[in-house]
C-alpha cells in the first residue's frame, strides 16, 4: 500500500485550512552561526518559526546576504534586455528558505499519521524545512532532494 501526501509549491493546500492562534516567536537568545561553504560562500544558520505546539521551530542553514540575488532574480523577468536571465541565476529558493515551506510544514503537521514510521521522500527540498518537520513529525526516515 503507498499512500501519496502531496503538498507542494503549486498551491495544493486545502481550502478550509485553518489558522493557528497561537505564536511562537524565536529565541531571542539564539545567536546565529556563520560559515563559509567550500571556504568561499557565507552561509548562517537561523532558526523559522513553524508555530505548531509540538513543532514550534526547525533551524535551516541559508546564504548569508541574500538580497541581492533575490533582487537579481525578481527583476531578471521585467527587463528583457537583462544581461542576467533567470535560467542563467537558478532558482534561489535551494539557498534561502522558501516561505511556503512553513505552511508546507503545518499540512505535514496536519497529516502526520501518514508520516509516522514511514519513508518520506521531498522533492524540491531547498534548506529543509519540510524534510525536518517530517523528521520532526515522526517520519522514519527522511529522502530530501534537491539539485
Amino acid at each position: 500500500l503507498l499512500q501519496i501526501l502531496y503538498i507542494g509549491r503549486c498551491g495544493a493546500f486545502s481550502k478550509n485550512a485553518s489558522i493557528t492562534k497561537k505564536i511562537y516567536l524565536p529565541d531571542v537568545q539564539y545567536k546565529p552561526q556563520k560559515r563559509k561553504l567550500d571556504g568561499k560562500i557565507p552561509v548562517r544558520s537561523r532558526k523559522i518559526p513553524i508555530g505548531i505546539e509540538d513543532l514550534k521551530e526547525i533551524t535551516i542553514w541559508e546564504l548569508d546576504n541574500p538580497s541581492k540575488l533575490m533582487d537579481l532574480w525578481w527583476s531578471a523577468d521585467l527587463d528583457s534586455s537583462a544581461a542576467v536571465k533567470k535560467e542563467k541565476i537558478g532558482d534561489p529558493f535551494g539557498v534561502i528558505m522558501w516561505p511556503g515551506s512553513i505552511l508546507a510544514s503545518k499540512e505535514l503537521a496536519k497529516h502526520r499519521g501518514v508520516l509516522i514510521d514511514k519513508t518520506v521522500l521531498i522533492l524540491g527540498a531547498g534548506t529543509g524545512v519540510e524534510a525536518q518537520a517530517a523528521a520532526k513529525l515522526g517520519a522514519r526516515k527522511v529522502i530530501a532532494l534537491d539539485i
